[in-house]
């Protein structure tokens, strides 16, 4: 039985695809304004309970950032490793089930584990909805969570007093996030002594050849890891466990459970994978001073990022973003953690639940607003709002988005100074 990652709740729709061509999962855990959204991905072992867990994990991420969405996710039970034309042909049937959902922007579906973009957009194409005409090109989702993992490392640190360049890293799987993190990690002069795959884990205490790495990866695909020389090779699962100053969780949920809790020793545990560590597991970490800031905070970056990239915003001017608003967020976090003698996440869980009712709220007073909002954002998908336009706006909308639940953290702070006087 999987250990529970939040505690029971209602989720607004379960449905469950099973026919002779497929087994899949639909999960809607909010909706605002009638709309929610997150990743449709394809997964031998995905089940029912981890996409209600995704889906939750979605209603929190973006009640985090403030953004006015609900939260869903959606899966194909299937190998990540058919070929293309095999997964175009289940995605097409699953969009067929729940073409009501899709088609009428109840839920707005993207990539995920084992998916792309296009094969999404092939999804919808074949049920008749229009794909929109704006493009920035491939999601970078990969990328932007890694810069939010790599700035939550960074607070981590400070928090701990831990000097970047003197810090050891290990990186749990090692696809798209895993690999620009490792990147992000070395250039700042950190050094990352242990990654892994579904075939395994290398490590090397005195740091892992991130460039060969690399070279492997681009000879060998997916076949790379027994190539590597000059580094003890491991089951993956002992990666979790090595004595390490920060581990970071990169592939699948439920990573960090009641079974193997004892054995972890990193001191900083950052994610950019969503619900590794279960709730019990969690309690025990923070009573030994493990800093585990929350996952969906700090893998909100995937979010974020497309947001602001399709809005017309720079990567530089993302990156300001998260140092100066989400990092803050991080600080706050862990200070009332702190303070009350809870872990984080369940500091983090009660903000976002509570932003997430007002967020509900203000778009259900303001409906009119909301429904113009949505109708501007369609039409510039489309390509008739000039993008320079929508940049100089964005600027300021996605600030005071950020800052919407401001207060939520200062009246806990508040409280907190009250009591220690």
């Amino acid at each position: 039985m999987t250990e529970a990652i939040f505690p029971p709740r209602e989720h607004e729709h379960v449905e469950v695809v099973k026919d002779d061509v497929l087994l899949g999962y639909l999960v809607i855990d909010s909706s605002v304004g009638g709309r929610s959204c997150g990743g449709l991905r394809i997964s031998s072992t995905v089940s029912l309970q981890e996409v209600k867990d995704l889906a939750t994990a979605m209603t929190l991420k973006h009640a985090f950032l403030g953004m006015p969405r609900g939260g869903a996710k959606s899966a194909i039970v299937a190998s990540q490793s058919l070929a293309i034309a095999e997964k175009e042909r289940l995605l097409k049937h699953f969009g067929e089930s729940i073409e009501q959902w899709l088609k009428g922007r109840r839920y707005l579906s993207g990539p995920d584990m084992g998916t792309t973009s296009a094969l999404i957009e092939t999804m919808q194409q074949h049920i008749g909805i229009k794909t929109a005409r704006r493009s920035t090109g491939a999601p970078r989702s990969a990328y932007f969570t890694s810069l939010s993992v790599l700035v939550a490392i960074e607070t981590s640190l400070e928090i701990k007093g831990l000097p970047i360049e003197q810090s050891t890293f290990a990186i749990e799987g090692f696809g798209g996030v895993g690999r620009a993190l490792a990147s992000h990690i070395e250039a700042r002069g950190g050094r990352v002594v242990a990654v892994s795959t579904r075939e395994g884990a290398v490590h090397n205490s005195s740091g892992l050849d991130l460039k060969n790495i690399q070279d492997l990866i681009r000879r060998y695909g997916d076949d790379w890891l027994p190539k590597v020389k000059d580094a003890e090779h491991l089951p993956r699962e002992r990666l979790l466990e090595l004595d390490v100053d920060v581990l970071a969780p990169c592939a699948a949920s439920y990573a960090i459970t009641t079974e193997n809790m004892q054995e972890i020793r990193a001191k900083i545990i950052c994610a950019g994978a969503n619900n590794p560590v279960t709730m019990d597991a969690d309690r025990h970490l923070f009573s030994r001073g493990v800093l585990y800031l929350p996952d969906f905070a700090t893998n909100c970056g995937g979010v974020l990022g497309n947001a602001m990239e399709f809005a017309g915003a720079t990567e530089e001017e993302f990156l300001d973003v998260l140092r100066e608003s989400i990092a803050k967020k991080y600080q706050d976090l862990w200070r009332i953690a702190a303070a009350r003698g809870i872990p984080p996440r369940e500091v983090a869980t009660g903000i976002a639940e509570e932003n997430f009712r007002r967020l509900h709220l203000e778009n259900e007073t303001h409906r009119g607003k909301s429904g113009l909002r949505s109708m501007l954002v369609d039409v510039y998908r489309n390509g008739l709002v000039p993008a320079f336009l929508v940049r100089s706006y964005a600027r300021r909308y996605f600030r005071k988005m950020l800052a919407s639940d401001s207060d939520l953290y200062e009246s806990r702070l508040d409280a907190i100074r009250s009591e220690s006087q």
